[in-house]
């Protein structure tokens, strides 16, 4: 795959969840000759107007063209190779070699090369142009959004020689190209390390030679610059002049926060010296005019992005400042100050005591703790937001410690919702329940701080929705059971290695298994809360309970196949379908089956030519759900080479948009 081809199926991802607001263009839907438009170049491209449903992909054989939701052609099926699906306004053929084609609803296609590229003209067209220099990277038409609006306006996008996504999309009106230490016209991957960059305006013009190894998206006017191969940093404001000098009286400057409402930090040292140097942070406004200078300084940070910053002197305490650098807090002096979750301030006094502070420097939770921290699943402290991207507990908590107990405290009002009272905490909050330990005996504690039970969280049992009852298993000695947030939902169970653990099930029901019998498949069956059994026994070897149904694997003993198949069931235990050989969950709360679409509102679509056929999720194609554009794509799958290949498109009334 070239990285042309993977830019775009990319950019095609980043765009698809914004089709809808658009606005229509139904209005001025021209006429389509019979049989559809036949495709063909041009060196200028307009979006025209689509028909009702936007355009989807058709198959003729092994040849693509593009049809409406109804299944009429509107561009002849010419093409090799499945085209992408129409996104503001284009098309994208899949490209070939080094090349990029775009076609719109008229059948008329543009193609960049490597020496002509696609420029986005100011009313949003495309234009072929003649390239320039190195390192180009050619343009596609993007989205925006209007300050405080949720409507969309055409904007540009530049695409990443690498193919990666391109993080320094720095404005609506300033672009970075990197010019690569390379042959001219030659497509690579850039290496960091001998690229050097220059800022651009719309219409790709440079405001800046080719001097800086990376620009920073803008700020309040500003983008931040590293000089190439010197390192330093500079400020460059929006027409590419570097408006704060950095290199003065003899010092270097060794960091340089973002500007934030015509603020910016800077850490700066006099002297070659390391030993001997001395150190001053400074506040400074975008013309470099020093606000305030704390000498003796050695770390300054914004922790409130333009509005509290710390600064920290060597081997001493660190303060609180305000953007006009005046001292906070009365002068307060702290040892630590970390950024937090939930928009508190993780703060350390002088005498070694931790508490939480708002975006207002108001106490939330008083210095009264010995230590105040966020703890990860597996063990780890983690202080702040830095290097942490997805947490798997829950950050509206943390653990506290007083007088060498352990509790947990709610960031939110600094309420203490766990007793401290525990030895330890094994595991943080997550889904709402928590497992500590007191006198040697482990305890499951919900956010409460109510003990449900004695024993451990089973956290490999933690449902993969979020969106569901919260729930876990717990084990106790030799025996499991299912809790939710207000107890305990059927009675204990034996436990058994390597058996599957209980799980929740819907309507307050649970999966437990017998694994008792020696050599032989676990039984499965569902439980109420007095532990009477809802399911004939000895009938399913395996019950999933997925959003709107339940999935149950018939047991061994009722079929001699070597896969066993499948019954699928409603939350309220009426049967669907029987002796299904296998299923898809599907967005939407959809699930798909060989012959079946299924939705728990009772909707049910039978698929034409089922037979080896899956249901792919094509997050490009349909963002929301099956059916969400009226269409759903399916695959064949090919069992040889366990990959799909695309059969075509079905509408909601089961129509299908490809012919054999």
């Amino acid at each position: 795959m070239s990285f042309l081809e993977s830019r775009v199926q990319g950019l095609l991802r980043l765009t698809a969840t914004l089709w809808v607001l658009l606005p229509s263009l139904t209005d001025t839907w021209a006429q389509v000759p019979v049989g559809g438009y036949f495709p063909h170049k041009v060196s200028h491209l307009v979006a025209v107007p689509e028909p009702s449903g936007g355009l989807v992909p058709y198959r003729k054989g092994t040849r693509w063209g593009y049809s409406d939701t109804l299944g009429n052609l509107v561009i002849q099926p010419v093409f090799a190779r499945e085209p992408g699906a129409f996104l503001l306004g284009f098309g994208v053929l899949t490209p070939e070699r080094d090349s990029l084609t775009l076609i719109n609803a008229r059948g008329e296609m543009i193609r960049a090369t490597r020496s002509r590229a696609l420029g986005l003209l100011p009313d949003g067209s495309l234009q072929l142009l003649s390239r320039r220099g190195r390192g180009f990277r050619p343009a596609l038409s993007g989205l925006r959004y209007l300050k405080g609006s949720r409507t969309a306006v055409r904007d540009t996008l530049w695409l990443a020689p690498n193919g990666e996504d391109d993080l320094t999309r720095l404005s609506p009106t300033r672009v970075v190209r990197y010019l690569p230490s390379l042959l001219p016209g030659k497509l690579a991957t850039l290496n960091p390390e001998y690229e050097r960059g220059a800022l651009l305006d719309a219409q790709g013009k440079a405001l800046t030679g080719y001097d800086y190894a990376d620009i920073t998206p803008f700020i309040d006017g500003f983008a931040r610059a590293e000089r190439f191969r010197s390192g330093q940093v500079v400020l460059l404001n929006r027409q590419g002049q570097e408006v704060l000098p950095l290199v003065q009286r003899g010092s270097t400057v060794s960091g340089l926060s973002n500007v934030y409402h015509n603020r910016a930090l800077v850490q700066r040292h006099y002297g070659a010296d390391t030993a001997a140097a001395s150190y001053v942070v400074e506040l400074v406004d975008s013309t470099g005019r020093v606000l305030r200078a704390l000498a003796g300084h050695s770390y300054g940070s914004w922790l409130i992005n333009g509005q509290v910053y710390c600064a920290k002197a060597i081997r001493g305490p660190l303060h609180l400042f305000d953007r006009d650098g005046q001292p906070l807090l009365n002068g307060a002096a702290f040892t630590e100050v970390d950024q937090f979750y939930n928009n508190r301030l993780r703060a350390r006094t002088q005498d070694g005591f931790c508490g939480l502070l708002d975006r207002r420097l108001r106490w939330v939770a008083a210095p009264r703790y010995q230590d105040l921290y966020h703890l990860s699943n597996n063990g780890n402290r983690m202080y702040s937001l830095n290097g942490v991207s997805s947490p798997r507990y829950d950050t509206a908590y943390v653990v506290i410690r007083q007088h060498d107990q352990y509790g947990l405290l709610r960031c939110r009002d600094g309420q203490v919702v766990v007793p401290i009272r525990y030895d330890t905490v094994t595991r943080p909050l997550t889904r709402g329940f928590a497992t500590l330990v007191r006198a040697k005996r482990s305890y499951v504690v919900n956010a409460r701080g109510q003990e449900l039970s004695e024993g451990v969280v089973d956290w490999g049992s933690l449902p993969d929705r979020q969106d569901g009852p919260s729930w876990v298993s717990v084990r106790r000695g030799q025996e499991v059971a299912v809790f939710d947030e207000n107890g305990q939902r059927c009675p204990w169970q034996p436990f058994q290695v390597r058996c599957r653990m209980p799980q929740y099930g819907h309507r307050g029901l649970v999966i437990v298994y017998d694994c008792s019998r020696k050599g032989s498949l676990p039984v499965a069956s569902l439980l109420n809360q007095a532990g009477q059994r809802q399911l004939l026994p000895q009938r399913y070897e395996r019950i999933q309970a997925i959003p709107g149904f339940y999935a149950m694997q018939l047991a061994e003993s009722q079929s001699p196949r070597t896969n066993l198949p499948w019954d699928l069931y409603d939350e309220a235990l009426r049967p669907l379908l029987t002796e299904v050989n296998g299923w898809n969950q599907l967005p939407g709360n959809w699930v798909g089956t060989t012959y079946y679409l299924l939705h728990p509102s009772g909707r049910r679509i039978r698929v034409p030519e089922a037979t080896g056929q899956s249901f792919a999720n094509e997050v490009a194609y349909l963002p929301q759900e099956p059916f969400a554009r009226g269409v759903w794509r399916l695959t064949w799958l090919l069992r040889i080479s366990n990959t799909g290949r695309p059969a075509g498109y079905i509408t909601r009334g089961g129509r299908r948009l490809w012919e054999d």
